[in-house]
């Protein structure tokens, strides 16, 4: 039995009627009494889902069948717009006449033709009716008192009518799509038809059972064209229509293109980076759509074939829902159990299809405590595990069908919003794994012809990464020794020589450096030292940066920017000196050695003070650290003074005659490297005992040698000639030679110059001959020995030597 239901001044399914109306239909009502009879033939199936559009319209509609109202209680009022039903309506009588309160539905706000049909119960057929509305949203068509009549009638000859086709737009290399024609067309009467084409000159067409397939006579041909479709019924009417269907080829933009999503990997505790889609894709068309899939766990897990747990008095009712992000978990074998205080409570299998998948569980009280939840995929063979905060209740309740309690299982949950942007939010912080996501992209008017996929890859590590410890800063003075920097990493597995590896990885100054790989000892680049007073960084301030990377076998790193700050050196160049440059000490007692130049100091005496105090003769050495840990030495050599004694002729030296000198020296450093001699008149010799030269005036003074020993070391010693005014005297010599054996010699001589008296003379010859007198005579018996005799006077000129007796 229908009934009709109202409420004055309010919408009655889209319907609204002046309250006056309404009051009329109140009293109509009370004077007629509603009919209700059973159909005689059933009607068509005719339904109409209001959820499916967007716009409606209302009409109160009256029906007569060849001109007669129709009032049978079995007919029904459908509104169409070409084959597609917007609308049905089942008669309300009113006062024994019957109404069709009837809501059309539509896409579009308006413009649709709406052709009206009827299924008459008498006559159990649909039958057509010549009546047409224009569907305007919020129209109302007709009213109770002059309702809108359509007529039908078995015997009328309807014609076609083709609704507008919408116009097809596609690319170079993508053909349109076919198009049914029969949901453009509407036959009052159901009879035949046949469809023809004709085509633009840039298409082809062809028809067969009523779909149209479209394709460009030129595969690169761009532009638009037009198709013209007859319809013409198989009577002998031969009634027709006829619509013109406009195709447009547009240039190809090109497909999406997924550029290289990068993977992330990320360390218990932190985050993974937000990021919008758009940022890899390569695509140049108006609109695209994005979507992502997840791949629920794949194991070899074994059924757990848990026990049935009789829930017992007072069982606690839960509703769940397990997901994996946001795939709703089920399959054949699937199972979801529940556990308190690790004591199986409950399992069950799922009810519903997606997306109201569900799981009611029934949980026996084995005693208080939180819920952890297991549930098996069979599918994949996998066994999830959820450790909640929701506790057991005797007797209560948790989640519906409607609303089921949601299980997570999915240890990360990746959402993407309207405009791209991706972001993972991480629900298990002790899962440790890889994560795969496809990432979607398709034309939105081509979706099926036009997307791509990538895949990328997100991980959750242990971390296990190393880092780097020491400072970011460091001070080095120019032209230091030390070593520049040695960078300290902590890593949980690897050490330096042992799994970890150094590296340069960038800085504006990075080619000012070079990398000790296994030590980590940062040094300048071979070739370069800086200067402070020219600066060589890029920025000119003595600040040189440089990263530093250090790599565990895990390939894993660390990088840490340093900024190298050189200063200045307060001496340049570094120098250490004894005694301000001293490189021989000649001394025969205590000396203080001091050295300058260095911060510290190591003498070759073991001593680390700035100064000792030697005696010994030797060779000292010691070695200085600049403020920079650079190091340099000097040497010393503490030798023995040597010593030396000067001799010379006898004064006074007669003028002409031979100065003799001599020297004698002793102590020092032997081989004695020099002799140097000097005195009046210009005189100079280079050797220890000079030959003699002739006296003359201006001969007579001071000579001097200096002694110059191996060491350096020198001594001087002096002595004095003294000339005479007077020539050297001479002497000639004589004897009475040969004289005969046996007989006596005489000996003569005859002096001259001088000083012209007091000669005095000295005779030598053999046999240790001497005489002093002038003429001296010889006995027989020196003359036996018959030996030759030179005679010589005591100025010491050399008389002829006497002939002896043969």
């Amino acid at each position: 039995m229908n009934s009709f239901s109202i409420k004055i001044g309010q919408k009655q399914r889209g319907l609204l009627l002046q309250p006056s109306l309404w009051l009329w239909l109140v009293n109509l009502l009370l004077l007629s009494a509603q009919q209700a009879f059973a159909a005689p033939h059933p009607p068509p199936n005719w339904s109409v889902n209001p959820d499916d559009y967007e716009f409606n319209m209302n009409a109160v509609i009256r029906l007569s069948f060849t001109g007669l109202p129709s009032n049978e209680t079995g007919n029904l009022v459908g509104a169409f717009v070409g084959n597609e039903l917007r609308g049905v309506a089942s008669p309300t009588i009113l006062g024994g006449d019957a109404y069709y309160f009837l809501t059309i539905y539509a896409h579009d706000y308006t413009g649709e033709t709406v052709h009206f049909k009827a299924y008459h119960a008498p006559s159990d057929a649909v039958i057509g009716s010549f009546e047409t509305a224009t569907f305007i949203h919020n129209l109302f068509l007709g009213n109770a008192q002059l309702p809108f009549w359509i007529d039908i009638d078995p015997n009328a000859d309807f014609p076609p009518e083709l609704d507008i086709i919408l116009e097809d737009t596609t690319l170079v290399s993508i053909p349109f799509e076919t198009v049914d024609l029969n949901d453009y067309l509407y036959s009052g009467d159901g009879d035949p038809v046949t469809w023809s084409a004709q085509p633009g000159p840039n298409l082809n067409a062809s028809i067969f059972n009523g779909i149209l397939s479209v394709t460009p006579v030129s595969g690169i041909w761009v532009g638009t064209d037009s198709v013209r479709i007859i319809v013409t019924e198989n009577t002998p009417g031969q009634l027709a229509d006829t619509i013109t269907g406009w195709f447009t080829v547009l240039p190809d933009y090109g497909p999406p293109v997924w550029q290289s999503i990068p993977d992330q990997t990320i360390f218990q505790g932190e985050e993974f980076t937000d990021f919008d889609l758009d940022n890899y894709l390569t695509f140049n068309g108006d609109c695209h759509q994005f979507d992502f899939v997840v791949y629920p766990f794949i194991g070899t897990a074994s059924d757990p074939a848990w026990p049935f747990v009789a829930p017992g008095s007072n069982p606690m009712t839960v509703i769940a829902r397990p997901l994996f992000a946001d795939i709703q978990l089920a399959g054949a074998g699937a199972k979801l159990g529940a556990f308190v205080n690790g004591t199986l409570a409950g399992w069950t299998t799922p009810t519903g299809t997606s997306p109201n998948i569900s799981y009611s569980l029934l949980l026996k009280n084995v005693g208080a405590g939180t819920i952890t939840f297991q549930f098996y995929d069979a599918a994949n063979q996998y066994l999830y595990e959820e450790i909640t905060n929701l506790s057991f209740v005797s007797g209560g309740s948790v989640g519906t069908v409607a609303s089921p309690y949601l299980i997570q299982l999915s240890p990360l949950v990746p959402s993407l919003d309207a405009n791209g942007g991706f972001s993972i939010e991480i629900d298990d912080p002790t899962w440790l794994g890889d994560y795969p996501i496809d990432f979607i992209v398709w034309d939105c008017d081509y979706p099926d012809l036009r997307r791509d996929t990538f895949q990328a890859i997100f991980s959750i590590i242990s971390d296990i990464r190393p880092e780097i410890t020491s400072p970011s800063t460091v001070n080095f003075e120019e032209n230091a020794c030390s070593t520049l920097y040695d960078a300290q990493t902590t890593d949980p597995n690897n050490s330096e020589g042992m799994g970890l590896t150094y590296s340069l990885d960038g800085g504006t100054d990075a080619s000012r450096f070079s990398m000790e790989a296994q030590t980590g000892i940062l040094s300048w680049a071979s070739g370069f030292s800086p200067d402070f007073e020219a600066p060589a960084d890029a920025n000119t301030d003595n600040q040189y940066e440089v990263n530093i990377k250090v790599t565990n076998a895990s390939n894993l790193s660390d990088v840490l920017a340093l900024t190298v700050t050189v200063t200045n050196q307060s001496v340049e160049p570094f120098n250490i000196s004894i005694n301000n440059g001293d490189a021989v000490i000649c001394t025969n007692g205590n000396v203080n050695l001091q050295a300058n130049g260095g911060v510290s100091y190591v003498w070759s005496t073991g001593s680390t003070q700035p100064s000792i105090l030697v005696s010994t003769p030797g060779t000292y050495t010691v070695t200085g650290t600049s403020s920079g840990t650079c190091t340099a030495t000097a040497t010393v050599l503490l030798a023995p003074t040597p010593s030396i004694t000067a001799m010379g002729s006898n004064a006074p030296v007669c003028i002409g005659t031979n100065i003799n000198l001599s020297s004698t020296p002793s102590g020092g450093s032997t081989p004695y490297a020099s002799f140097s001699w000097s005195g009046p008149d210009n005189y100079s010799a280079n050797v220890e005992d000079p030959p003699g030269f002739p006296a003359t005036p201006a001969a007579a003074g001071d000579y001097t040698v200096v002694l110059t020993d191996a060491a350096g070391c020198s001594a001087t010693a002096s002595t004095t000639i003294t000339v005479s005014g007077n020539s050297a005297p001479t002497v000639s010599a004589g004897s009475n030679s040969p004289v005969c054996e046996g007989a006596s010699l005489s000996l003569n001589s005859t002096p001259s110059g001088g000083s012209g008296s007091g000669y005095t003379f000295l005779w030598t010859g053999p046999d240790n001959y001497v005489a002093t007198g002038q003429n001296p005579l010889l006995l027989r018996q020196i003359l036996l020995t018959q030996v030759p005799i030179r005679w010589s006077s005591r100025t010491g000129q050399v008389a002829p030597e006497p002939e002896l007796p043969a």
